[in-house]
């Protein structure tokens, strides 16, 4: 299997990361703080993003602790590390809001509309609508 490399990044020159200033590896990030991270262990982190999608209580961004780009780069290790802190993070939000169902989200390079290069996932509360 091929493991695409930095040579295909999409970064922009002089690009800041705005998920690493999360926990520090950057300059510190002015928006999210340390009583939004929900989940954290030396892998990932998973916090909740409410500046995305404000009218969505309880969206949830889960990243790699580590600068990966995109699905591309990411290592399998730190793929499991996600998709076990997005289950943790679904039974949370079932518990939590009684939402209906959930969704998660990725997306990959800009012809995929990913909008910052730091992979991350999205985790969703998504309820019924009645009418």
């Amino acid at each position: 299997m091929r493991k695409m490399t930095a040579s295909f990044s999409h970064r922009p020159e002089g690009y800041e990361c705005p998920f690493c200033r999360v926990w520090g590896i950057e300059r510190p990030h002015q928006g999210t703080k340390q009583r939004d991270i929900i989940y954290q262990n030396e892998k990932v982190t998973a916090f909740i993003a409410s500046k995305w999608w404000p009218n969505n209580k309880g969206h949830v961004l889960v990243v790699p602790n580590q600068h990966f780009e995109n699905i591309f780069e990411l290592p399998a290790d730190y793929a499991v590390e996600i998709h076990r802190a997005a289950q943790l993070t679904a039974f949370a939000m079932k518990s939590t809001f009684r939402c209906d169902g959930i969704s998660t989200r990725q997306h990959n390079e800009p012809a995929g509309n990913q909008d910052v290069c730091h992979y991350h996932l999205h985790v969703y509360p998504r309820y019924v609508i009645v009418e």
